[in-house]
């Protein structure tokens, strides 16, 4: 009788247990698939945020890559502007040699037409001088000296003549001389407008150098 009463007993204690087990068993459940997403979530989340840094990574890579070919083609335009900066620079120069040139042609006529000017006023001078003797002479002198009076009126005509070449020739050695000094003026203000010009230009050129090192840098 004990015996019977005793395996009655475990048997209803199992009996207990399993009407516990089998209420308690979806609590079970969901607390396992609880913790076994909390685990699967995590491992979750640190792939996508690798997978965001390497998409990142990726993007900023081809943002570098897209400045490079801009920087690039900057740096070409910076170089064309310099060999064009260059190239008006080089005309410039040459503008300048000729205006230098045109110059120093400029004062060796001034200076020839000076030297004329004064040969051409002592050549003046020494004909008023004749003139002013002859002058003092008398008429009766004057024929009495010339062989007959066609002689006496090409003497007159003949000093004249001399008197108004030489002053014309005068007049227009300074008008020369004047002309002259005009032109050198304006190849000084030309020349001096061309220094200007390429002072300009080489600054201008150099300042393109200095953005091109620092775009290469």
């Amino acid at each position: 009788i004990y015996k019977q009463k005793m395996k009655n007993k475990k048997y209803n204690q199992i009996n207990s247990f399993n009407r516990i087990f089998k209420r308690l068993l979806p609590s079970f459940v969901v607390i396992l698939f609880i913790v076994g997403s909390g685990v699967g979530g995590v491992q979750f989340v640190k792939a996508q945020s690798l997978q965001d840094q390497i998409n990142e990574l990726k993007q900023q890579n081809t943002e570098n890559k897209n400045n490079v070919e801009k920087l690039k083609e900057i740096a070409t335009s910076y170089e064309d502007a310099i060999n064009k900066l260059q190239h008006d620079i080089n005309e410039t120069e040459q503008a300048i040699d000729v205006s230098k040139k045109r110059q120093s042609e400029l004062e060796q006529q001034i200076t020839q037409a000076e030297a004329d000017l004064a040969k051409q006023k002592e050549w003046l001078g020494e004909n008023i001088r004749t003139m002013y003797v002859e002058d003092n002479v008398s008429t009766l002198e004057m024929l009495a000296s010339s062989n007959d009076l066609s002689d006496f009126v090409d003497k007159q005509q003949y000093h004249n003549s001399v008197k108004d070449k030489i002053v014309e020739t005068v007049a227009k050695i300074n008008d020369l001389k004047h002309q002259l000094k005009g032109q050198k003026e304006q190849v000084e203000v030309e020349l001096k407008e061309q220094q200007n010009s390429r002072a300009q230009l080489a600054a201008s050129r150099n300042e393109q150098n200095r953005l091109l090192s620092l775009n290469e840098s």
